[in-house]
């Protein structure tokens, strides 16, 4: 799958190059040693005010944030893959602003490299973030049977178990594979648009409202399908009721599929822009 073998490249960026330093340099201050304040004298008092107030503020805020955990997770994702691709963007049209673009893609590792700097540079989360992300995400998969399945025990009443489970499974593989997803898709759109055109705004206006375009859609095709589409095919077939069981898994399978295509083809269509050939994109991912 292109979007499990890119997001692990992604995650081992390739520093070797020495034009790769380039897109390093904001990061190098994080390195920089500095001398930790003593609080030899405030040590007990802080750690009893930790102990006392922050395990209830912790578990009150956890009880709050549970039960809308997916939809969280699922914003989260969202929020930060429109920080990547606005940032990927926002630095390859600086190197136009700059006129340096030109001069750095005639360096011999091309623009494929020039693109992949910045890309794996902003793919990159901080500790914090990275934090944030996995945790609203492991909430959002502890809750998910909650939100998705818990109201149907009100309207299927026998069924209510079955719809649960298949619900919850579609549900589950969605959410993980959009957290995934989300991020490449920004990677490559805040790469690709940068090629297609060499002004600022216009690479801004692109890249951003592109990625927001493919995220209404993809959610847009999974509400169609779940809503209309299925349920109508089924009362044509005259499916008995329990066949309804199949709207969640279908759904998901959908908007995964249609995801995987679009990246495939993001991933292509930057190829040609970047006029290199198969082989040497590809050799970039492992």
């Amino acid at each position: 799958m292109l979007t499990w073998r890119l997001h692990h490249t992604l995650q081992n960026p390739l520093r070797r190059d020495p034009i790769s330093w380039r897109g390093y340099e904001g990061r190098l201050g994080k390195f920089v040693t500095y001398v930790e304040p003593r609080f030899d004298r405030f040590t007990p008092v802080m750690t009893a005010a930790f102990v006392v107030i922050v395990p209830p503020v912790v578990g009150m805020s956890l009880l709050v944030i549970f039960f809308p955990a997916p939809l969280l997770a699922l914003l989260a994702s969202l929020l930060f893959g429109l920080r990547t691709v606005e940032r990927i963007s926002a630095y390859l049209a600086g190197e136009h602003r700059r006129r340096a673009y030109d001069l750095l893609c005639s360096l011999p590792a091309g623009k494929i490299s020039l693109h992949w700097v910045y890309a794996t540079q902003w793919f990159q989360a901080t500790p914090v973030t990275r934090m944030v992300l996995r945790g609203l995400m492991i909430l959002g998969l502890a809750a998910a049977p909650f939100l998705v399945g818990g109201w149907l025990m009100w309207i299927t009443h026998e069924r209510a178990v079955a719809f649960w489970f298949a619900d919850t499974l579609a549900f589950w593989a969605f959410l993980l594979y959009e957290y995934f997803n989300t991020r490449i898709v920004a990677v490559l759109i805040g790469m690709l648009v940068p090629a297609l055109t060499r002004k600022t705004r216009t690479i801004f206006a692109l890249a951003v409202g592109g990625y927001l375009l493919v995220q209404v859609v993809t959610y847009l095709l999974g509400a169609v399908v779940a809503v209309t589409l299925l349920p109508d095919l089924l009362v044509r077939l005259n499916a008995p009721p329990i066949a309804a069981i199949v709207i969640g898994p279908i759904t998901a399978v959908v908007v995964i599929v249609f995801r995987e295509l679009l990246t495939h083809g993001l991933w292509h269509t930057l190829r040609t822009c970047l006029n290199t050939t198969r082989e040497e994109i590809n050799s970039y991912i492992y």
